[in-house]
């Protein structure tokens, strides 16, 4: 609970940086904080009942035409969020809550609170698995 990774990697490396890279089954994610990677959490094929409590995933910095993923799953989204917090610097990356490898799953996303104003990828997928109205 409340692990805390900070990137400072290579700027030239960042769009390879991962906050949580996770293939388990049955992994718990409480206050947890990934800090300004790429991909906040990477939830791989294997990775399935995953709890995410309280967890934050924020950007500092803008990184003007790179990608911001709070989210992302290679497979279907099995994550159960709530309570997440995420947070974009600005407009000028490609800022996403999720990117979901396939369109299904019985993940969900429980009162989150999202800088939804700094949104600006249209296919952002979260919205089919939302619980509750962003905060």
């Amino acid at each position: 609970a409340n692990i805390h990774p900070l990137c400072n990697n290579d700027p030239a490396k960042y769009d390879d940086t991962i906050g949580f890279d996770d293939s388990t089954e049955n992994n718990s994610y409480l206050r947890c904080y990934a800090d300004h990677f790429s991909t906040g959490w990477l939830l791989r094929a294997g990775a399935r009942n995953v709890l995410m409590d309280g967890c934050i995933c924020y950007w500092w910095a803008s990184n003007p035409g790179h990608r911001h993923t709070a989210i992302k799953s290679e497979g279907s989204f099995e994550a159960k969020v709530t309570g997440m917090r995420i947070g974009f610097r600005d407009g000028q990356a490609i800022n996403t809550v999720l990117d979901a490898g396939a369109p299904d799953g019985r993940g969900f996303f429980a009162d989150p609170d999202v800088h939804c104003g700094l949104l600006n990828n249209p296919a952002d997928a979260f919205r089919a698995f939302l619980r509750d109205p962003v905060r």
